[in-house]
């Protein structure tokens, strides 16, 4: 998910408009909101939606179609992992870096951004896992 999520984000880089800029603005605007109020669910909202206004940017169905399909399965453990403050403030943080890199229309920063956020996720949801059993 992590390469999917990077490759799709290089190649929003290449497309992505002002006022596409504008929107992820706004966008981070509402998770530092939802973050604030401990809202949970608005946050993941948001945060998908951030996702998928990267992959629909990038024009490659191939892509978002797999990311979709990955993120599909693994929801319900990834809002588990956020339960975490500490690891969601992380996430918020992450965030800010990403839409900064998008805005700076640094394609192989914000790749490396994703990639490093998924991955953290990934390591999240793992250890949640764990915990469970």
């Amino acid at each position: 998910m992590a390469a999917v999520g990077g490759l799709g984000g290089e190649a929003a880089v290449a497309r992505v408009t002002d006022s596409a800029v504008e929107g992820f603005g706004a966008l981070e605007a509402e998770l530092e909101a939802a973050h604030a109020a401990h809202d949970l669910p608005a946050y993941y909202r948001v945060n998908r939606e951030v996702h998928d206004r990267l992959n629909a940017i990038a024009a490659n169905p191939v892509l978002a179609g797999t990311y979709r399909a990955l993120n599909a399965r693994l929801h319900a453990l990834r809002f588990r992992s956020n339960l975490n403050q500490a690891k969601w403030d992380r996430a918020v943080a992450e965030h800010r870096s990403m839409i900064a890199a998008l805005a700076a229309r640094d394609g192989a920063a914000l790749r490396d951004l994703l990639v490093r956020h998924l991955r953290a996720k990934q390591q999240a949801v793992l250890a949640s896992m764990e915990n469970k059993t």
